[in-house]
């Protein structure tokens, strides 16, 4: 469970890193706001 926590933040950090594939990265991937 910790991983998947961490990767998902680590998700959450590429796509504000990248707005250009955010939406991409959001329709394949809906992170969950409330985890973060």
């Amino acid at each position: 469970m910790s991983k998947l926590a961490l990767m998902m933040i680590l998700l959450q950090l590429i796509v504000l890193k990248t707005p250009s594939i955010k939406l991409n990265k959001i329709e394949f991937f809906p992170l969950p706001h409330g985890l973060s």
